[in-house]
C-alpha cells in the first residue's frame, strides 16, 4: 500500500471513530472554555473532487460556550501577496471606523448603517485580494496535529486597497486543515491548506477575514480559554484603533461574522453565544444545542458520512427564536464543495454575509419571505424558521 493509499485509509478509518463518538454526546466545560466529552476523534474527511481539489477537513465536536475577552497582544504587519482578483470599485459605506470594548461589552463603531452595493454572490465581488500571513498573536491548543507544540498566529485575507467600515468574518478550519499551503509542515500533497477558494471569493467582496493558522480550531487556547476564532477577532478589533496597524479605522467592527467547515463549524456554532458576532453560516458541522443569538446557516451534504446532515439537524431543532436556515445539498459530500466558487455552499455563504453584515437587501430574497430563491431550488432541501418576513 502506498503512502498516500494509507494516509486516505487512515483518514477514513478516524470518520468512523468520530461518528462513533458523536453518539455519545458531549459535554461542555463552564467558565467559556471548549472541551469535548472525551477523547478527541481525529478524522481525515470524505475525500472527493470539485475543479481538481482534493477536499479534506474532518472533524471533531466542539460544546460549550466561549466567552470573548478583551486585551491580548497587540501586533501589525507581515508579508503581504498579491492574489489575481477584479480591480478594485469603490464603494460601501463611507465613514471612518472606530471601536471601543467596555469590559466585555459590544463592541462600538462611528460607521454608518448605509449598505452596501449589492453584488452577485455566485461571482467573485469587485476587490482585488491580498493575504497578510501570519500576523497576529498566537493561538491553539497544544499537541497541534499538523504544528505539535509550535504556537501558531492567523492569516488575514482582506481587500488589498481597504476603504472604510469592512465587516470581519472569523474564519475556522477543519481538522488538520488551514486556509491554504502553509510549508513546511502544512504541504497540499498532506491535504492541508483547503480554503483559498472561499476566502478568497469573501474577500474580493469586501470582507475581512482573520483565519486562524491552527488545525483544531475547536480547542481553546491554554493562555486565554478562547476559541482562536475569538483570540483573532479580540486582536483584529484592537487594530482598528491602532494607528501603526494597516487595518487602522478601516473596520465596522459592529459587523462580525463566523463561518468554518467542519471542525471549524463546530467552533463557529460555538463561539455563536458570544454578543459580538451578528452571523454565523457552518459547512459541515454543528454543535447539538448551540446557544445562538444571531441568523445561523447551516449547510450539510446528503452524501456526507463524516458529518450526516441528521447531527446539523439536530442543530437546526436546537435553534428556536432566531433567524436560522438549514440548507441540505443531496449531492454534496463533506468536502465536495472545496474550490468551486460556484458550489451551493460557498454562495449561499456569501449571500449570507453580504446581506446580514452589509444589510445587502437584494440578495435577502434568497433566503427571506415566502418565496425565498433558495426554497424554490429543486435541486436543494430547506428548511427555515423565523424567516417568512
Amino acid at each position: 500500500m502506498s503512502n498516500r493509499a494509507f494516509s486516505v485509509f487512515v483518514k477514513l478509518t478516524m470518520v468512523s471513530v468520530f461518528v462513533a463518538a458523536m453518539a455519545g454526546g458531549c459535554s461542555s466545560v463552564s467558565g467559556g472554555k471548549t472541551s469535548t466529552g472525551g477523547a478527541t476523534s481525529t478524522t481525515g474527511g470524505s475525500t472527493s473532487t470539485s475543479g481538481g481539489t482534493t477536499s479534506l477537513g474532518g472533524t471533531s465536536v466542539a460544546t460549550g460556550g466561549s466567552t470573548s475577552a478583551s486585551g491580548g497582544t497587540t501586533a501589525t504587519g507581515g508579508a503581504t501577496s498579491s492574489t489575481g482578483g477584479s480591480t478594485r470599485v469603490s464603494g460601501g459605506t463611507t465613514t471612518t471606523g472606530g471601536a471601543t470594548n467596555a469590559d466585555g461589552g459590544l463592541f462600538t463603531s462611528n460607521c454608518g448603517g448605509n449598505p452596501w452595493p449589492t453584488a452577485d454572490p455566485t461571482a467573485a465581488g469587485p476587490y482585488k485580494v491580498t493575504a497578510d500571513k501570519n500576523v497576529g498573536p498566537v493561538a491553539g491548543a497544544a499537541n497541534d496535529p499538523v504544528y505539535g507544540d509550535t504556537k501558531v498566529q492567523f492569516n488575514v485575507y482582506r481587500p488589498t486597497t481597504l476603504g472604510s467600515c469592512h465587516p470581519i468574518i472569523l474564519w475556522g478550519n477543519g481538522h488538520t486543515d488551514n486556509p491554504e499551503p502553509n510549508p513546511p509542515k502544512c504541504l497540499a500533497s498532506n491535504y492541508c491548506g483547503d480554503y483559498l477558494t472561499i476566502l478568497d471569493q469573501l474577500a474580493s467582496h469586501g470582507f475581512v477575514i482573520i483565519a486562524s493558522l491552527s488545525t483544531i480550531t475547536s480547542q481553546p487556547d491554554p493562555a486565554t480559554g478562547l476559541l482562536p476564532q475569538l483570540v483573532g477577532m479580540n486582536w483584529i478589533v484592537q487594530q482598528n484603533e491602532d494607528s501603526t496597524s494597516p487595518y487602522y479605522h478601516h473596520l465596522d467592527v459592529s459587523r462580525i461574522g463566523a463561518t468554518g467547515h467542519s471542525e471549524g463549524a463546530f467552533a463557529t456554532s460555538t463561539i455563536g453565544s458570544d454578543p459580538h458576532i451578528s452571523a454565523i453560516a457552518t459547512m459541515a458541522g454543528a454543535t447539538s444545542t448551540p446557544k445562538l443569538h444571531e441568523p445561523a446557516l447551516f449547510l450539510c451534504g446528503g452524501q456526507d458520512t463524516a458529518v450526516p446532515c441528521s447531527t446539523i439537524q439536530t442543530a437546526f431543532d436546537a435553534v428556536t427564536t432566531t433567524p436560522v436556515m438549514l440548507e441540505e445539498n443531496p449531492s454534496a459530500s463533506h468536502g465536495s464543495w472545496i474550490g468551486s466558487p460556484k458550489d451551493p455552499y460557498q454562495v449561499a455563504v456569501t449571500a449570507w454575509m453580504r446581506v446580514h453584515l452589509m444589510d445587502d437587501t437584494a440578495n435577502r430574497s434568497m433566503f427571506y419571505g415566502a418565496n425565498c430563491k433558495l426554497c424554490q431550488n429543486t435541486q436543494l432541501k430547506v428548511q427555515r424558521k423565523n424567516m417568512d418576513q
